[in-house]
């Protein structure tokens, strides 16, 4: 007779829904925002010349940021450009 091997109990993952964030006094069939963000949107400013935030959106700017600096670096130095012209010939 052949028997399966025991197969360990896998945790069931979680749905990344933060429980404690939800606004229960708000009806989610009204106004579904409202209750799923509201907490959120209570605590987090987005600035007045952004239309949205995250992660991304700050690596973005960063690397605008270093592009601006390198550009700038590179635009000081008076004999790169020659030197780029000499390597070119």
């Amino acid at each position: 007779m052949f028997t399966m091997p025991a197969i360990p109990c896998i945790p069931t993952p979680s749905s990344g829904i933060i429980l404690k964030e939800i606004d229960l006094k708000a009806k989610p069939q009204v106004n579904f925002d409202r209750y799923a963000n509201l907490l959120w949107n209570d605590r987090t400013e987005i600035p007045r010349d952004k239309t949205t935030i995250g992660a991304f959106y700050d690596l973005r700017d960063q690397a605008e940021i270093d592009i601006r600096t390198i550009i700038n670096h590179l635009a000081a130095n008076n004999n790169l450009r020659e030197r780029i012209m000499e390597k070119r010939t």
